[in-house]
């Protein structure tokens, strides 16, 4: 980890980032999978942008983009892959994405639902 990075700052951004991405899966997963089932997608690219207006700020953390940023900077990247369940965390420009497996995300989904999918 940085010496610039504080390990308050990294646990705050981390359970920012993943409630945003438990709050937007929860309300669209059974679109996700079935998205991905009819395409049958090996992998699926998730654009953080729709994950913003689930996002809570923070006095540090005023945006999602910032609290990512945070994490992509202090976090090495198997490990903010690990916690995403991602292959890949990434940018394009400024708009923010993770890929995921396509059965990670239906295990994401079903977890979710409670075994409901």
């Amino acid at each position: 980890m940085s010496s610039e990075c504080r390990e308050e700052l990294v646990s705050e951004a981390k359970e920012l980032v993943v409630k945003a991405l438990h709050d937007y899966l929860s309300s669209r997963c059974r679109a996700l999978v079935s998205a991905v089932e009819v395409t049958g997608q090996k992998r699926v690219t998730i654009s953080l942008r729709g994950l913003y207006r689930r996002f809570t700020p923070t006095a540090d953390f005023d945006k999602l983009s910032r609290a990512l940023e945070y994490l992509l900077k202090c976090m090495p990247g198997e490990e903010l892959r690990a916690l995403l369940r991602a292959v890949e965390v990434g940018a394009s420009g400024k708009e923010y994405y993770v890929v995921v497996e396509s059965a990670t995300l239906r295990e994401v989904c079903r977890s979710l639902a409670g075994g409901d999918l």
